[in-house]
Order: C-alpha cells, then sequence, then structure tokens
C-alpha cells in the first residue's frame, strides 16, 4: 500500500540500530522497502552512505551486522531523536 502512495521509496537505517530490522523477514505479509541508505557512521552533515538495493536484506547494508546498539537507534543526524520529537522536530 504505501509503495503505491508515492514514486520513489526508500528508508535510511543507521549502523547497528536494532529497530530497522522489526518487524523480522519471518512476517511473510510485510516486507522492507527495497531500497535502503545506509550510514555506518555517527550521520554527522556530510557524512557518508550508501544504497542499497534489492528483494533481499543486502549484507552490506544494515543486515550486516549480527549485534544490534541501541544507541544507534535513539541517534540520527546528530541529533538524539526524543529531544528532536519533544522540540516538533525544530532544531533552532
Amino acid at each position: 500500500m504505501a509503495s503505491s502512495l508515492s514514486f520513489y521509496n526508500y528508508r535510511v537505517t543507521r549502523a547497528r540500530d536494532l529497530v530497522v530490522h522489526v518487524p523480522p523477514r519471518v512476517f511473510q505479509d510485510y516486507a522492507h522497502y527495497r531500497t535502503e541508505i545506509f550510514y555506518d557512521n555517527d550521520m554527522k552533515p556530510g557524512a557518508k552512505w550508501i544504497r542499497c538495493v534489492g528483494g533481499d536484506e543486502d549484507k552490506n547494508c544494515a543486515n550486516k551486522y549480527g549485534i544490534y546498539h541501541v544507541s544507534d537507534h535513539t541517534n540520527y543526524f546528530d541529533r538524539v531523536v526524543s529531544e528532536y520529537g519533544r522540540k516538533g522536530c525544530y532544531s533552532g
């Protein structure tokens, strides 16, 4: 359904973020977007990223890790996600 709402869809993932693997692929009626923009770093301005495309989870992106860290989920684009949300997604 969501794929039909726009022309181009992708998901952004960060290093060892455990949440990007939920729900797991064992649920047959669910699939992540095929295109993944993967940051294997701190995601500060200018940080490098790679684009992975495919039907399966690409081993060059978030699926390359077997051990995950909550801290990689709570910080995206050099911001603490919960604080950014409390500020109404305003960075000033």
